[in-house]
C-alpha cells in the first residue's frame, strides 16, 4: 500500500509539473500572468554594422492603460513564393551611433524599408508588385552597401542629416504586407499552381523591437524616431504605438514617407483576410479595432493614434502626384485585370488622369482628417517623385517656400511654427506631371 501511494503521489506530482511547464511554454507562469521567453539571436559584425537574426520568441507589452499584450512571433523573410526556394531567416541591421564624446547615442532611428505590396494571385505571383529576397540579398553579403542604396536620413556622413549620430535600426522588407502581416497565405497563379507567400512583416518588426528593448533599455534612451518609405511608411505608422508603449518615457516621433493610404474597400478586405493585418492592430487605442479598421480611412486611423499619443509628433510626406502611389491605386481598382497595369512597371505615366486626380483629392482629404489631431502635420511636395527621405535629394526639396530638412528639424525641436505644408499649383515649381494622356500635365478638368 505504501509503495502504491508513493507511485500515485509521484504520478500526481508529475502531472502537476507537466501542467506548469505547459502553462509556462504558452506564456503563463501559472497565475494567468503572461511571461516572456528568453530570446536567441545570431549576430554577425560586418564593418560598422551588426546583422541580427532573431529566433522565434515573444514580447510582452505592459500598456499605458494598465492592460498587457503578449505577442509571439516567428520571423522570416517573405522570399520568393515557395517552393522556389524555401523562405530565408529574417535579419535586421544595426549601426550604433555615438555622441561627440564617443559615448553610445541615447537616440535611435528605426527605419522600415519599402518595397511594394501584394494581396492577390495576380500581383503576388503573376505580375509581382513587391520585392523579394532576390532583390535585397546583397545587403546580407555586404551590409555596408546599404548606404549606397539608401542615403538621406540613413547616411551618417552628411553633416546636414539630423540623425547622423543616432543609432540606426534598419528593418529590411520582402514580405509584401507593408510590415503589417502575420500569415502564410496560399495564392493561385494564372496556371492554377498554388504557392505560399510569407506575410510576416509585423512578426519581423516585433522580433526587432524585442532585441532593441533588451539591448537598449528604455531607461537609457532619450529619443526614438520611427520612419519608413513607401511600404515602410505604413509599417512606421502601424508600428509606432508598439514602440511608444515600449519606450513610454522617451520622446518618440513618427514620419511616414510616401505612404498616404489611398485604398479601395476590396484592398482592405483582402489584407484583413490574406495578411491578417487586423489581428495586429494597436487595438488598445480608442476607436481602433478589427471591425472599425475595415471601414476606417487612413486619415481616421492616424488621427486616432495621434490623439491617443498626444505628446508625440506624427507626420507624413508625399509628392502631390506621387507616380508610384497613383500606380498602386490603379492596381487596387483593377486587381483582376493585370493587363491594364502589368506593363507600367510601378510608374504612374500610363495611369489615367481621372485616377491620378482622384488619388490626389483623396490623399488631401486624408490629411485634413488626420489634422484634427493637433500633433499631426503633413508635407506635400511638388512633383511625382516617390519617396525622398532615403535620398540625398531630400536636402533640395522645397514646398511653399519651406525646405523639407528645415521642416523635419522643426518637428524634432517641437517648434510651435511646425505646420503642414502643401505646394501651390499656381507656382512654377508645382506643375502637374506629364502623362500619356496629357503631355502638358495631368488634366483634372471634370
Amino acid at each position: 500500500m505504501r509503495k502504491f501511494a508513493s507511485r500515485k503521489l509521484i504520478s500526481a506530482l508529475g502531472t502537476i509539473l507537466f501542467l506548469l511547464l505547459s502553462m509556462c511554454s504558452n506564456g503563463s507562469n501559472g497565475s494567468n500572468e503572461p511571461v516572456e521567453q528568453q530570446c536567441e539571436y545570431t549576430i554577425e559584425h560586418v564593418g560598422n554594422m551588426m546583422l541580427v537574426s532573431p529566433a522565434d520568441c515573444n514580447i510582452l507589452f505592459n500598456l499605458s492603460d494598465g492592460s498587457t499584450r503578449l505577442k509571439s512571433y516567428s520571423p522570416i523573410f517573405g522570399n520568393n513564393p515557395s517552393p522556389d526556394p524555401a523562405p530565408v531567416d529574417y535579419f535586421f541591421l544595426i549601426r550604433e551611433g555615438h555622441d561627440e564624446d564617443g559615448q553610445l547615442s541615447k537616440n535611435i532611428l528605426i527605419n522600415f524599408m519599402g518595397g511594394g505590396a501584394c494581396w492577390a494571385g495576380t500581383n503576388c505571383l503573376d505580375s509581382k508588385t513587391n520585392i523579394t529576397w532576390d532583390d535585397i540579398q546583397f545587403i546580407a553579403s555586404n551590409p555596408a552597401l546599404l548606404t549606397l542604396a539608401q542615403q538621406g536620413i540613413i547616411l551618417d556622413t552628411n553633416e546636414d542629416n539630423p540623425f547622423k549620430d543616432w543609432t540606426l535600426v534598419y528593418l529590411p522588407y520582402t514580405t509584401g504586407d507593408v510590415h503589417w502581416g502575420s500569415n502564410d497565405q496560399e495564392y493561385t497563379d494564372a496556371d492554377g499552381v498554388r504557392k505560399t507567400l510569407y506575410h510576416r512583416g509585423h512578426e519581423n518588426f516585433l522580433a526587432a523591437l524585442r532585441y532593441i528593448r533588451d539591448n537598449y533599455p528604455p531607461d537609457t534612451i532619450d529619443k526614438i524616431f520611427v520612419a519608413g518609405q513607401s511600404a515602410g511608411a505604413y509599417g512606421a505608422i502601424f508600428s509606432f504605438p508598439y514602440v511608444k508603449e515600449t519606450y513610454k518615457n522617451s520622446t518618440v516621433w513618427c514620419l511616414g514617407d510616401a505612404g498616404m493610404g489611398v485604398t479601395t474597400q476590396a484592398f482592405v478586405d483582402s489584407i484583413i483576410n490574406n495578411w491578417k493585418a487586423a489581428e495586429n492592430l494597436p487595438d488598445w487605442i480608442p476607436g481602433i479595432d478589427a471591425e472599425s479598421f475595415r471601414y476606417m480611412t487612413t486619415g481616421e486611423f492616424i488621427n486616432a493614434i495621434a490623439n491617443y499619443y498626444f505628446d508625440s509628433l506624427i507626420a507624413q510626406y508625399t509628392a502631390k502626384y506621387d507616380h508610384n502611389q497613383r500606380f498602386y491605386y490603379y492596381v487596387m481598382l483593377h486587381i483582376d485585370e493585370s493587363e491594364l497595369w502589368d506593363f507600367m512597371d510601378g510608374d504612374g505615366y500610363y495611369v489615367p488622369d481621372q485616377v491620378s486626380c482622384e488619388w490626389t483629392e483623396i490623399m488631401l482629404e486624408h490629411i485634413k482628417t488626420a489634422q484634427f489631431a493637433p500633433n499631426y502635420n503633413a508635407y506635400v511636395a511638388p512633383g511625382e517623385v516617390h519617396t525622398i527621405t532615403t535620398s540625398e535629394e531630400m536636402y533640395n526639396v522645397v514646398s511653399d517656400g519651406v525646405a523639407l530638412v528645415s521642416w523635419i528639424n522643426q518637428m524634432l525641436d517641437f517648434d510651435p511654427g511646425w505646420i503642414s505644408v502643401e505646394c501651390d499649383e499656381t507656382d512654377d515649381g508645382c506643375q502637374r506631371p506629364v502623362t500619356f494622356e496629357s503631355p502638358s500635365g495631368i488634366d483634372c478638368t471634370p
